[in-house]
């Protein structure tokens, strides 16, 4: 079985063995920084291949991200970790709410740690002052000049 691994993942010290595992070098280069950085040469020589996912894999990626409203919340690695999972058909492993969402729309299976999500959510956002809602962020109402959040637009439980 194939899989696809976030830093969390590298960086939980999990078993790598008897599997296909697979990361993406914007991963590597994060996990380089922490305490894992000096095993991860040697993952990298005996268990996990580095590749980039393809175009195609990360604008499917953007454009779903964006409808979800999980766009703001993801970095550029996220989306190439979702993207290469996407690309391989592999399996997800992440502990981030927003990547699982993003998987979930995608139909791309995925591994945590943790609880994970029960439901597919697709955010919006709220100006905290009038109570105007966007579609997209902005960086302050336009109409009061307060702080625009974040918000649940609607939700599905079947993930």
């Amino acid at each position: 079985m194939a899989y696809v691994l976030d830093a969390t993942a590298i960086r939980s010290g999990m078993t790598f063995a008897g599997d296909e595992w697979f990361t993406t070098s914007s991963v590597i280069n994060e996990v380089r920084l922490g305490r894992q950085g000096r095993n991860l040469e040697i993952l990298q020589e005996t268990a996990i291949k580095v590749m980039e996912p393809d175009d195609d894999s990360m604008k499917e990626v953007e454009g779903t991200a964006r409808s979800t409203g999980d766009f703001e919340s993801l970095s550029k690695t996220d989306m190439e970790v979702l993207a290469l999972a996407l690309h391989l058909k592999a399996t997800l492993i992440s502990d981030d709410y927003s990547v699982q969402n993003v998987a979930s729309v995608l139909k791309i299976p995925y591994k945590t740690d943790m609880a994970g999500i029960r439901e597919i959510i697709i955010w919006t956002y709220r100006c905290k002052g009038c109570g105007k809602y966007y579609e997209k962020k902005q960086p302050d109402c336009p109409i009061c000049g307060s702080e625009i959040r974040r918000t649940k637009k609607k939700s599905r439980t079947n993930v």
